[in-house]
């Protein structure tokens, strides 16, 4: 790394519902200014303000009318500059020396690659949920403890921009995970700094997800983790053990929610997950239960219909 790194800030919109313009102003606020912020989203009146110059020229507009959030930071990140790549989002605030203390955290440690802080979340009412023990956050090779929770919020981390391109950028395929599958495959090869200190807050949304979204969201999850675990190598990697009882209980999980969703299919594909990775009493229960539940049903709708 060169004496003084350059620092690209990649700012996505993809929450369309926030202004970004406050998360922009806690990236010009650094103490460690950045060689250049790329705001990148569709266009509206965020984007004529920074196109009309009035954050200054290191501040970028890169349009995109998708506002899926791997889509997004891929598209910044092909035309950043910088060696160093910090990652922000509109519903995200820095403290003013976020930058500088990742910055020199990776500039003194050249056998890390990525950089990540723990996060105050704020929620609608403005409670405030600090880190109960940030000295205990794990660094150095964590991928079986990233797998088994996905603990790094994107707007704390800061990496050497060689990692995004030695694994293929972020996975555009996903919609919700992208960020803890870019970390799960970097983890493979790269190690991690932590800095024990919350320096960035993150405003939680004033509507909660519904038991459908959320539904959606862990099955995304569990398929993400089945599929880095089979075939990006996971399994070369990962304690067996410690992978098999996270994906078990992470597929137990899906099951219940989609059986709540009444989605028979996705309700059998995710117990059947959870009896492959981590067969117990429940899952096997829940399996006979769900298929005699569903038989029953079939038969009250055959009488009705005779």
């Amino acid at each position: 790394m060169s004496a003084q790194p350059q620092v690209s800030v990649v700012l996505t919109t993809a929450e369309g519902n926030r202004d970004p313009i406050p998360s922009l102003r806690s990236a010009i606020a650094q103490t460690e200014p950045a060689t250049e912020i790329l705001v990148v989203g569709p266009t509206g009146e965020a984007a004529d303000r920074v196109m009309a110059g009035e954050f200054g020229d290191r501040v970028l507009w890169l349009e995109t009318a998708s506002t899926h959030v791997a889509v997004q930071r891929n598209t910044a990140l092909r035309h950043c500059r910088g060696e160093l790549i910090a990652l922000l989002d509109a519903h995200a605030i820095w403290n003013p020396v976020k930058l500088a203390r990742c910055v020199a955290t990776l500039k003194h440690a050249p056998q890390d690659d990525l950089v990540y802080t723990p996060a105050i979340f704020v929620d609608p009412d403005g409670t405030r949920h600090t880190p109960p023990s940030p000295e205990l956050l794990p660094y150095g090779w964590i991928l079986d403890e990233l797998f088994e929770e996905p603990w790094i919020a994107d707007a704390t981390v800061v990496f050497r921009k060689t990692v995004w391109e030695r694994q293929g950028g972020f996975d555009e395929a996903l919609t919700v995970t992208s960020g803890q599958n870019f970390y799960l495959r970097a983890a493979r090869a790269h190690r991690f700094a932590v800095i024990p200190e919350a320096l960035t807050e993150i405003f939680r949304p004033a509507v909660a997800p519904s038991i459908v979204e959320h539904a959606a969201q862990i099955r995304e999850t569990a398929e993400m983790l089945h599929r880095f675990f089979e075939d990006q190598g996971g399994d070369e990697r990962l304690d067996s053990r410690r992978a098999y009882r996270a994906l078990g209980l992470l597929c137990e999980e899906a099951a219940r929610l989609s059986w709540a969703e009444h989605n028979i299919p996705l309700t059998l594909r995710a117990t059947m997950g959870a009896l492959h990775y981590r067969p117990t009493w429940w899952s096997r229960f829940f399996l006979y239960w769900v298929l005699w539940r569903t038989r029953k049903e079939r038969i009250g709708m055959n009488l009705a219909a005779g």
